[in-house]
């Protein structure tokens, strides 16, 4: 198991599943079972004036890294930058049920995508690599998020004994747990990021794009993903050049 790209640094189609990933506010807490051997990594950027100034996240590319030193040039200081993301299936106990995007007072057992940074996740491999813990598939663990949003932290709480998942909760995290490539792939093509980098909303961003592929926009697509992201990959102790 390895989880070494975690490391703290310096310095679509119409029939594809929606998503449940967990929201964390300040003061929240779950408790989960962690359902991947190791996370899946991406790396993406937030630009504020993006999307007619609403701004949006993109994943990294040559073409995004371009636009982002010629922003951060433009401003004359760092405006925008690439980070360090992760996600995980989790099976999370009592989790809020979401409708329209936002939580209801209804909970129950769900899979969802745990999803965050160095700060979220560095806890997690903290106690992966743990030889009195190690892998996360084996207990339970509860998750609390404290701090303002400029210094939020994570406290990660193991069980205090291994336990096997009852058989139907084993069925439902078989059965719902999410392909987390196919997630990190669900974004526009590199033309319509860019003019939406650029400050063009995504419908008028995609309406260009249409108009200059003779009327036909590509079906995987709705035009209205707001978060963009890399293609994932597993990780492995042998990938780990990007954040040595």
């Amino acid at each position: 198991m390895s989880w070494d790209k975690v490391v703290q640094k310096s310095g679509g189609g119409e029939d594809r599943k929606d998503v449940l990933k967990l929201r964390f506010d300040d003061g929240d807490t779950y408790k989960m079972r962690v359902l991947d051997e190791v996370p899946t990594h991406y790396q993406d950027t937030y630009i504020k004036s993006a999307n007619a100034g609403k701004g949006a996240y993109f994943p990294y590319s040559k073409e995004m890294a371009g636009m982002v030193k010629h922003l951060n040039a433009e401003a004359g200081k760092k405006v925008a930058k690439f980070s360090d993301k992760f996600l995980v299936n989790v099976l999370v106990y009592d989790a809020p049920v979401i409708k329209e995007g936002k939580k209801t007072r209804e909970k129950k057992d769900q899979v969802m995508v745990l999803e965050g940074g160095v700060t979220m996740f560095l806890p997690l491999r903290q106690l992966a690599e743990n030889p009195e813990y190690g892998d996360l598939r084996e207990y339970d663990v509860t998750v609390t998020r404290s701090g303002e949003k400029t210094q939020t932290t994570y406290t990660v709480t193991p069980a205090r004994s291994n336990t096997k998942l009852p058989e139907d909760l084993q069925e439902l995290a078989d059965k719902e747990r999410y392909d987390l490539d196919a997630v990190t792939q669900d974004f526009p093509p590199i033309e319509v990021q860019l003019d939406i980098a650029k400050g063009k909303t995504y419908k008028d961003a995609w309406a260009k794009h249409k108009e200059a592929n003779g009327g036909s926009k590509p079906e995987e697509d709705g035009g209205e993903t707001e978060e963009l992201k890399k293609d994932g990959k597993k990780l492995s102790a042998d990938d780990f050049d990007a954040l040595g």
